[in-house]
Formats: C-alpha cells, structure tokens, sequence
C-alpha cells in the first residue's frame, strides 16, 4: 500500500468523525429548544440496519466543518426559522433595516451596517492628460495627391506617351501612360517590388483611379477594369527612351524653382547641387563577381535645408561588359565630365554651388567648377590631398585672426555658442587656390562633429565660414535620400532591387523612381504635415500605406480636383532656426 493510499484512508475517517459529531450536537440543540410535541430536528426512527438519511443542509453532508447552514425551505431548526422570519420582516417597513450580528451589534471591522454599498473609486470628471490625437485620413491624402498632381497632369502624361512612340507588340489593351504610372504610384505607396506591385493589382479601385492619372479613357466593354502587370509594364521599359524621362525629371525640377519652392535654400543667391554616386542594382547570372557585376549611377540633386533632395540629373556609369576583359572601368569622375555639359545646359542661369565629399576635391573639378562659374564646397580630408592638408594647418595656427565662434539661435532670440571655427585662405591645391574651413561643434554632445571643407566663397569672417561648414555638413542629404530609397519594408523606394534584370529597363525603372522620390518628397513636407497635425507620430510609411489603402478601396475616378496650395511651414522653420 503506497503512502498516498495511506493518506486518503485517514483522511476519510477524520472527516467521518468530524461530521457525525457536528451532526450531533445540532440535532441534541434543536430538540432541547423545539417545544413539546413538535419533532423539528429529530431524525426518524429507523430499524437496525438500515441507514439515516441525513439532508444536504445539515453538517454531515459536507466536507467543511464549518456550522449548520440554515434550510432554505422552512425545515429547519427554530433558530434559523426565526432569523429567516426577521431578516423578511426588517424588509417590509418603509425604510430598509440590515439585520445585526448574533448579539444584535454589528460584526463588520470596519463600522459599516451591513448590505450598506461600498464607495468605488472616484472617477475623474474630464479626460486626464492630453486629448487624444487624430488619425490620419489616407482618403483626404489620395484627393490632396489627386488634385496637386492635377495641376502638371498633362505634362507628364506628355513625356510619357513620347517615352515610346509604340505599343508594346502583343497588343495590350493599356495605354503607355497607364503603364508608367502604374510603376509611378507604385513605388509613391512604397511597393518595392514586381511580386507587391501584381498582388492586388486587379482591385478595380486601384484601377480607376491608375485610369484617372493617365488618362485612358477607353476600355473592353462588359470587363473589369485592372491595372497591367509587372511582365507588361517592364516589357515597355526596355522598349523606352530614357531621354525622355531623363527631361521629366528636368521638367519637374525647373517648374519647382518657378514656383520658387527653392527660394529660402539658396546660398548667396544660388541653388545648391550634390553630385554623388549609388549603386542601383545587381546584374542577375552576371558571370563577374563583386562590384563589377552591379549597376552605379552618379545623381545630380537639389539640396535644400528642411531634408528636400530632388534629383535632376542621373549617369549611368557604365558597367563592365563580361565578354570585353579588357575593359576600362567607368567612375563618378568620369561620369561627372559628362553630366557636367547637361547640368550647366539646363540649371547653369539659376546659378549653382556644387557640394560633393573629397572624392571631387581635387584641381580639375575645382576648374570645370571655375570654368562654368560655379562655386564650390568639397570635403577636405588629409588623405586626398595630404599637402594641400598640411599647408591649412600650418596657416590656421598662425593666423591668429582666423578663428572664431560657433553660434545657434535658441528660444527667447538669444545665441548659443556650441563650437569652435578655424580658416585658412590661400591653400594651393593642386593647380588652384582653396580657402579651408575647420568646424569643431561640441553641444549638444549627441550632435558633436569636427570636419573640414575646402571652397571657395570668402570665409573671412566667422559668420561666413559658420555657413560654409553648415552647407558643406548638408552634403549628408543626398547620402540620406539614397538611404530612404535603399530600406527595405515600406519604409523605401526599392534602390538596389533588380526590378528587370535589361539595361535599358534598368535605367528607365531607376528615372521612375527618382520621379516619384521628388514626388513624395514634395508632397510630404507641404501637404501631408499639415494633414498631420494633431495627430500622433505619423511616420512617411503610415501615410504611405494610408495612402495605398484609400487607391485601393475607393474610387476616386468621379473626384473633381481641388485647388490646391503647398504649405510652406518647413521654410518658417528653417528661418527662424
């Protein structure tokens, strides 16, 4: 017999015991209070052998020794008859009377009658803390990008339908500006890839409102209106003259600056441009390895100081060829000799600053710049130009007027000094003369920063070299566009995804993309801040997927656009910093 077993037998006979006694002593209570004659509480006479009952409510049949539970149905001892008696009797009276303790006090510890209510917490009166925030409305999103796009519309339906004088050859029933601006308002909702692009592209939502922006009127009688796939789309830009959307891009830049939309990122009156180079893609069964089988671009890009970088100008730099091995590499040097035509063509009247890291910081870009009259503010490193480097130093400990105090406005108008500056004048570097900008910025510590800058626009004074090295640390604009494009998710633009593994299809996908870039860019900061406004933390991929959603899932193919306006908050901004 195991020990559990053991257990349990004793168990059950103290029970037993414990409930025979209790039993007892109940019924011996009852009849010595009953009066004569009546057999409240007394069992039964039973013949030997046979068993007693014994009721549910009395002691014996439970497992709690606990006291006798009174009967519910009258039956029961005198003492519980009477006390049911008088707990309904203190009902009946007009005012409701809890009935007290067993010597008529109250048993509660804390003074309280009993059946009194308890007192819950207080609540507050209003909403404590903020309000709630808004949540932001992807349908007034689509009609605001329906209507401000509405306004140039026609113009780059134009460059689309010009892109390719034909259609595609297995007879489509989409029109070339349909096509584009699948791809267009694809990558806008941060579809990054064909597979996202086809999975919902047959929500007949989506395609009247693909329909609206291009323009196709036209369509198969009795037949559900879709958008065309990815196979159809990239079969047209291979097909593609990238000129034309090279001149998109231009375009769209140029009417930017009409608007004066680059008014208050001018530096002495002139636009500032950041040329640098990124990788688009991987060559898919490319037999090369490492980089020679990816895909570079140097981009040309209009920076301003609230985070815009809208791309102008894209070079291919050419790849390598896998069956010429005696092919000559091609770099951003390179590839900036020949931008440089295009860029002084269409953006040399507006009056440029060229602002590149120290791979241009040398003698024949510092002339090309000189030559077109550009100024310029490139890096300065020691290992590009280590004599050009050692000479600034020597200078700057020497001059003991060329240094001077770093300054930021804080609120209440007053100036904080959170660096130090030095400049030298006269560097030669190379065959030319730079003028040298060290920046030493200590607060806030999250922010600290030490560079240098070779330029040359006058830094004789601290006010002017603070401005220098403020646009020379702004080069990090383009680097932050390309890493927007490049993330991964919808937080990015799908840089670095082989969308079609074709050259021309290549080039023709990396121009859409950078259209749509200079799209969102716009359309961020002067519409959807605004929309923004009371809500809470509303990142760019939220207002992309509300975005996506309301394309989808609503038609706006009856929508009258609005006029509409750009906020020009972000420029307040950075004028009163």
């Amino acid at each position: 017999m195991t020990f559990r077993k053991i257990i349990g037998i004793i168990t059950y006979h103290e029970k037993k015991d414990t409930a025979g006694r209790l039993q007892g002593d109940g019924l011996a209570a009852a009849g010595a209070s009953a009066p004569r004659g009546c057999d409240c509480g007394k069992p039964q006479q039973a013949d030997r052998g046979e068993r007693i009952e014994v009721h549910a409510d009395g002691q014996g049949g439970r497992e709690d020794p606990l006291p006798v539970r009174p009967r519910l149905d009258g039956e029961g001892g005198p003492q519980a008859c009477g006390e049911l008696e008088g707990s309904q009797g203190a009902r009946s009276g007009d005012e409701r009377v809890d009935a007290a303790g067993p010597c008529g006090e109250d048993n509660r510890a804390d003074g309280k009658a009993h059946g009194q209510a308890e007192e819950g917490p207080k609540r507050p009166k209003g909403r404590p803390g903020r309000k709630p925030g808004k949540n932001p409305q992807g349908r007034i999103a689509a009609k605001r990008l329906i209507s401000w796009v509405g306004k140039f519309r026609d113009r780059i339906n134009g460059f689309f339908k010009s892109a390719s004088s034909r259609q595609s050859e297995d007879g489509t029933i989409y029109d070339n500006t349909t096509k584009l601006w699948t791809v267009v308002l694809g990558l806008l909702t941060r579809r990054t890839s064909r597979n996202k692009m086809d999975c919902d592209r047959n929500d007949e939502e989506y395609a009247k409102n693909v329909f609206k922006m291009s323009g196709q009127a036209w369509w198969l009688d009795g037949e559900r209106k879709t958008v065309p796939s990815s196979e159809t789309w990239c079969r047209l830009l291979s097909m593609v003259k990238t000129s034309r959307l090279q001149m998109l891009l231009v375009r769209f830049a140029r009417a930017l600056i009409a608007e004066k939309l680059f008014e208050a990122a001018r530096l002495y009156g002139r636009l500032v441009v950041s040329v640098d180079g990124t990788k688009v893609e991987s060559k898919r069964g490319c037999p090369l390895k490492g980089n020679k089988k990816n895909r570079y671009a140097l981009e040309a890009k209009i920076l301003t100081p609230w985070g815009w970088a809208v791309t102008v100008l894209v070079e291919p730099v050419k790849a390598y060829d896998p069956k010429n091995k005696k092919q000559k590499q091609d770099c951003e040097y390179a590839a900036f000799k020949r931008i440089e035509k295009r860029l002084k063509k269409w953006f040399g009247r507006y009056g440029l600053v060229i602002v590149a890291d120290a791979l241009y910081c040398c003698s024949p870009v510092i002339e090309m710049c000189r030559r077109n009259d550009w100024r310029f503010i490139f890096t300065f490193k020691e290992g590009r130009t280590p004599d050009a480097y050692a000479e600034a130093q020597s200078l700057m400990a020497l001059d003991e007027d060329g240094h001077g105090p770093m300054t930021r406005k804080v609120k209440g108008g007053l100036w904080e000094t959170i660096g130090s500056l030095r400049w030298a004048t006269g560097v030669k570097l190379g065959d030319s003369v730079v003028n040298v900008v060290e920046c030493h910025q200590e607060k806030p510590a999250e922010e600290a920063y030490y560079g240098q800058f070779a330029t040359d626009l006058d830094v004789g004074k601290a006010a002017y070299a603070q401005k220098v090295a403020e646009w020379g640390r702004r080069r990090w604009t383009i680097e932050n566009s390309f890493k927007t494009q490049k993330s991964k998710g919808e937080d990015g633009f799908g840089l670095e995804h082989t969308f079609c593994n074709d050259e021309n299809a290549s080039r023709a996908m990396h121009l859409l993309m950078q259209f749509a870039h200079n799209l969102w860019q716009v359309f961020n900061s002067g519409m959807l801040k605004k929309l923004a406004k009371g809500c809470r933390k509303v990142t760019q991929s939220i207002w992309a997927r509300k975005l996506c959603e309301a394309l989808h899932n609503i038609d706006f193919s009856d929508y009258e656009p609005e006029t509409v306006y750009l906020s020009r908050e972000y420029e307040l901004e950075c004028l009163t910093e």
